[in-house]
């Protein structure tokens, strides 16, 4: 049989091969310029008129592309013109944060396809494992029915979550039991990267994710491209040296790296109130217009963020500075870091509140899968993960 022969499956390999490069070529471009036709193809990937008639035939049978239907407006016969077809494959995210696990699914080109939110439960290690997997596990059921082919899990969790010992890592199950990439970064990473996707910085090159919340932490990108440093350990602020006061004489509270939400409420404990100390980071914020230690809490806040901001801003020179997390996204925090960094910088840089706001870690989950499953498919072609919803076992 020819598979025994050495010399038949030699010589068979080259074309196999130039047929796999041909379809991959192909594939990108539908994927980059679709819709587009067999003509169009052919000038692009400057591969001949038969063999892209070949390669389009085989990626609609794996039902890679399908038919964007007929162009209008030409003389003679219209041609047909093809794109990838959007259920090819897909990608599902999930979040675990401080209180809240998040899991979403996106097709191919990153359109919501599923999302879904529910409380975590507070017991942590295996148990917390166990529920992440069985969300995943649903959301593939859900999505099972049209998007069938899932090619990848992009996984977020706070960097405090992903220090724990292996039992209480929340992705064990997930790992063991999934037959596709499971990609995890922390949350303060994906956050930036889904700024990045979906929100303020998506026409930005080099910026920075302020990120302030249950944690604390800094998301750095540079021409693009993710800055993990070389222990991976880049924008971790939480282990900055305590801050002296500021030229203007207002003195700070505790040292930069209390800005965490329990620390700002002790911090808010040790102050006088009316009626009270603040039970949680949205009482206190809602209280700026009635109580004075409440704005004093805030502003020595936004003064350590400006701190920050600044520090950034003297080592990277970035174009924007995006302020994430529970509290750093919170609309009444923007103007008074604003106003605390003028006198800090050397020269303006935007400030802003992040566009998706608790999402913005999901959203880099997803982005970092979807970048994975676009690898997956234009470096396979026809030879595509065949892994169906069941691939995640229960």
């Amino acid at each position: 049989m020819t598979e025994n022969n050495p010399r038949a499956s030699a010589s068979a390999r080259p074309g196999n091969l130039l047929r796999e490069l041909s379809e991959q070529a192909v594939l990108e471009v539908i994927f980059r310029d679709g819709p587009i036709t067999r003509t169009e193809l052919a000038e692009r990937t400057n591969l001949s008129k038969p063999t892209v008639a070949d390669a389009v035939r085989r990626l609609m049978r794996e039902r890679l592309i399908r038919s964007a239907g007929v162009r209008s407006g030409n003389l003679g016969r219209s041609p047909v013109s093809y794109v990838v077809d959007e259920a090819a494959g897909c990608v599902i995210g999930v979040d675990v944060g401080g209180s809240n696990i998040r899991v979403a699914a996106v097709n191919l080109y990153g359109e919501l396809l599923s999302t879904r939110t529910v409380p975590h439960r507070l017991d942590g290690g295996r148990t917390l494992a166990q529920q992440v997997q069985t969300l995943v596990q649903e959301m593939a059921r859900t999505i099972g029915a049209t998007h069938s082919h899932l090619l990848a899990i992009g996984a977020s969790a706070t960097p405090s979550a992903l220090s724990q010992p292996a039992e209480d890592d929340p992705f064990s199950l997930l790992r063991q039991r999934s037959e596709v990439p499971v990609l995890v970064d922390n949350s303060v990473n994906l956050s930036a990267v889904g700024e990045k996707w979906r929100g303020f910085a998506t026409e930005v090159s080099d910026f920075a994710f302020v990120s302030v919340g249950a944690g604390v932490g800094v998301g750095i990108v540079v021409s693009d491209e993710l800055v993990r440093g070389a222990h991976r350990a880049a924008g971790n602020i939480g282990s900055l040296p305590a801050i002296l006061k500021p030229a203007n004489g207002a003195g700070m509270l505790g040292p930069i790296g209390a800005m965490d939400a329990a620390s700002v409420l002790e911090e808010a404990a040790r102050l006088r109130w009316r009626h009270g100390p603040p039970e949680s980071i949205a009482d206190l914020f809602a209280r700026l217009d009635a109580e004075p230690s409440a704005r004093r809490v805030v502003e020595a806040l936004a003064g350590r963020v400006a701190f920050v901001v600044a520090s950034i801003c003297a080592m990277l020179d970035p174009e924007l500075v995006v302020l994430g997390g529970g509290i750093g996204s919170l609309p009444e925090l923007l103007e008074p870091v604003r106003a605390a960094s003028a006198d800090l910088l050397t020269h303006p840089v935007p400030i802003e509140s992040s566009q998706l706001h608790d999402e913005a870690a999901l959203y880099g989950a997803l982005a970092s899968g979807l970048r994975d499953a676009r690898d997956q498919l234009f470096r396979r072609g026809t030879r595509l993960i065949e892994t169906r919803a069941s691939s995640i076992t229960a």
